[in-house]
Parts: structure tokens; C-alpha cells; sequence
């Protein structure tokens, strides 16, 4: 049932979520001080 689950743990949440949604998200959080941005390029092991 897990053969199917990548290996994520060297990847930035920016990887894994995908260009096109990481750019949407950019624009809707860019006329506010936000820090998803931030936390979206943090390695997703330094990031807990």
C-alpha cells in the first residue's frame, strides 16, 4: 500500500506543492505581510 510514497525529506515544500500553486499562492499573499512564503522555502526537515 506504500510502495506508491516518494522520498520527500531533502525536498522544499515549493517541490512538492508545484510551480503553478506556489506562484498563486505568491500573488494572493503579496499585497500582505505574510510568512507562508518563508515557510514554503524552508527544507522540509528544518521546517519542525
Amino acid at each position: 500500500a506504500t510502495r506508491c510514497f516518494v522520498h520527500t525529506s531533502h525536498m522544499e515544500y515549493r517541490t512538492i506543492l508545484g510551480e503553478a500553486f506556489y506562484s498563486h499562492v505568491e500573488n494572493v499573499f503579496n499585497c500582505t505581510h505574510s510568512d507562508i512564503l518563508e515557510f514554503c522555502n524552508k527544507d522540509v526537515c528544518s521546517a519542525f
